[in-house]
């Protein structure tokens, strides 16, 4: 679970290693909802609001809970997570990932929702409906911040689905177990390492000794989502971070980030966020 070093309600101490990237964060209501970027972090913090998190990119570090010892994580892709009020945090990445957090006032919770709020602590959840809510809130962060109304509605939504996913969140069963802790590095590490190349799914599945359409089925039902979509949302979420840069070619950032050329790269921002990135790189100077 991971949390922003700059919100004083969540009580909490660390630092943001990189700068890279500034948090975007709106109060609407009970409500607040922060999209956190794909930065290092070292945090350690106690929550006073209970909070639902969605992990859009796989993450790795260090992490503990409520004293207990600490220990190496990884976390999938599309997948959520959710820390009550008073339960104590640490959390290390190197590299950190793009995440969206949640958090409820927990004075009035139990009124903004037919169902109780769930009161214990879980993370790496799959529920269908996490992915298009959190996408939907993480857009409207970045270019709809004066629709307060309509974040506090996502948010609220996103939020309900966080609190009632275990209620259906199953233990995977295979294919979804084959994505194991260590095939989970694995992708990442091989990833990162050569996302501005073309990729094939043979080649990554052999990576990690599994047949192609095995690992598209383990992956989907690990995630929600294709190995393929994932990919092209880790090099969308690239290109962002690069055209931080105002001075940064378009045609440039499509070739780094692993995009056929710069109309493939103008097709996918249109497609995920609305935009051209010439519109994007205006927008975030």
């Amino acid at each position: 679970m991971r949390m922003s070093t700059h919100a004083p309600s969540q009580n909490l101490t660390g630092q943001n290693l990189t700068g890279q990237t500034p948090n975007h964060k709106t109060v609407a209501g009970l409500v607040t909802a922060e999209l956190l970027p794909r930065s290092a972090y070292d945090v350690t913090y106690t929550p006073q609001k209970r909070v639902a998190g969605f992990a859009f990119e796989i993450q790795t570090g260090l992490h503990a809970f409520g004293g207990d010892r600490v220990c190496p994580f990884v976390t999938p892709p599309n997948t959520l997570a959710f820390t009550p009020a008073g339960c104590e945090v640490f959390s290390k990445s190197t590299t950190g990932g793009e995440y969206l957090t949640v958090a409820v006032d927990g004075k009035n919770i139990d009124n903004l929702f037919e169902q109780p709020v769930i009161t214990h602590r879980y993370s790496n959840a799959v529920n269908a409906q996490a992915r298009p809510l959190a996408e939907k809130l993480r857009n409207k962060l970045l270019f709809e911040t004066i629709d307060t109304l309509g974040i506090e509605e996502t948010a609220l939504e996103f939020f309900e689905t966080a609190a009632l996913a275990t209620n259906t969140h199953h233990l995977p069963r295979k294919p979804a177990s084959s994505m194991t802790q260590k095939r989970w590095r694995l992708f990442h590490d091989y990833l990162e390492t050569n996302l501005s190349a073309p990729l094939s799914l043979q080649q990554i599945s052999k990576e990690l000794s599994l047949s192609s359409s095995f690992f598209i089925r383990a992956f989907k039902a690990a995630t929600g989502a294709t190995p393929h979509a994932y990919i092209v949302r880790r090099r969308l979420n690239e290109a962002r971070a690069k055209l931080l840069d105002p001075t940064a070619s378009i045609a440039g950032v499509a070739a780094e980030t692993g995009f056929a050329n710069q109309a493939h790269m103008t097709t996918v921002f249109r497609n995920h966020l609305g935009v051209t990135p010439r519109r994007y790189q205006q927008a975030n100077p």
